[in-house]
C-alpha cells in the first residue's frame, strides 16, 4: 500500500511540475555509489563495544527536472525516484577463552567480530536546484528533503568468533547471511539532502549528502540510529520536453 501511495505521489508531482513550473522539463536516470556511516547515539552499555564504519553500495534512480520560468533559467525543481543500497560495517571487539584438554589451561585471545548490515531502500527526493554558474558547463547546488521506504534488510557475517574448548583456536563463522534486520528497523526514513554538481549538455556529475531526522532503530533503549550517507551519481538526461 505504501509503495502505491509513493508512486501516485510521484506521478502527481510530475503532472504538477509539467503544468506549473517552467518551460522545459527533462527526464533521465542516474547511477553511482553510496557511502554510508550511520549516526549512533548509544544508550545501553553493551552497545558501546560496537564500532560502525563506512559501508559502500550503489544507487539507481529515475529523475525529473522542471525549470522554473525566469530570465536566466537558474532555478529548477529536481525529483528523484529509485532504489539505493546503504547500511554499515560493524566491528565488535570480543575476548575469547580456549580451554586445553592437554594441560587444563585457559588461553585468552582478542578478536574482532565483523558484520555488514545491508539495507535496500526505495527513495523519493524533492530538491530545489539553483544554477550558480550558467554556461556550456553549468555548476549548481541542491537542497531539499528525502523520504525512504525500507524494502529489505539483512545481516551478513564477515567473521564471527566463539569460545573454543579442547582446541587451540577459536571457533569461526565466515561469510554467512543471518538475521532479517527488517524486524529491528523501522520501515520509513525522512531527512534533509544537500548537494553540488556539474552539468554539461545531457550529462551531469552529482554529489549529494543526506542526513536522517528520524531514529530508524526500533529499540531506542539500546541505541538510537540516524541515517547518514553520500552519493556520487552520473546523471544522464534521456528526454527533454518543451512546454
Amino acid at each position: 500500500m505504501q509503495t502505491k501511495i509513493k508512486i501516485a505521489f510521484s506521478f502527481f508531482l510530475f503532472v504538477l511540475a509539467q503544468n506549473s513550473f517552467g518551460q522545459l522539463a527533462s527526464i533521465g536516470f542516474s547511477v553511482g555509489p553510496t557511502y554510508c556511516v550511520p549516526i549512533i547515539k548509544k544508550t545501553f552499555c553493551i552497545a558501546n563495544f560496537n564500532r560502525y564504519h563506512t559501508y559502500s553500495d550503489v544507487a539507481l534512480t529515475i529523475f525529473g527536472q522542471y525549470n522554473v520560468k525566469n530570465r536566466k533559467r537558474t532555478l529548477a525543481i529536481l525529483f528523484d525516484f529509485g532504489v539505493s543500497g546503504r547500511g554499515s560495517t560493524v566491528r565488535q571487539p570480543v575476548t575469547l577463552a580456549s580451554y586445553s584438554n592437554y594441560d587444563s589451561t585457559i588461553t585468552y585471545s582478542y578478536k574482532n567480530n565483523k558484520y555488514q548490515n545491508q539495507f535496500t531502500y526505495l527513495d523519493n527526493s524533492v530538491l530545489a536546484k539553483y544554477y550558480i554558474y550558467v554556461n556550456k558547463v553549468r555548476v549548481y547546488g541542491t537542497a531539499g528533503i528525502y523520504y525512504s521506504l525500507l524494502l529489505s534488510g539483512r545481516k551478513f557475517i564477515v567473521d564471527e568468533y566463539y569460545d573454543s574448548y579442547g582446541d587451540a583456536d577459536p571457533t569461526r563463522t565466515h561469510a554467512k547471511f543471518t538475521d532479517n534486520l527488517r524486524v529491528q528497523y523501522k520501515k520509513s526514513d525522512l531527512g534533509f539532502a544537500v548537494g553540488l554538481g556539474v552539468e554539461y549538455g545531457r550529462v551531469a556529475l552529482d554529489y549529494r549528502y543526506s542526513i536522517g531526522l528520524l531514529n530508524i532503530y526500533k529499540s531506542p533503549e539500546t541505541a538510537k540510529i540516524h541515517t547518514s550517507f553520500s552519493t556520487i551519481k552520473l546523471m544522464i538526461t534521456m528526454f527533454r520536453i518543451k512546454k
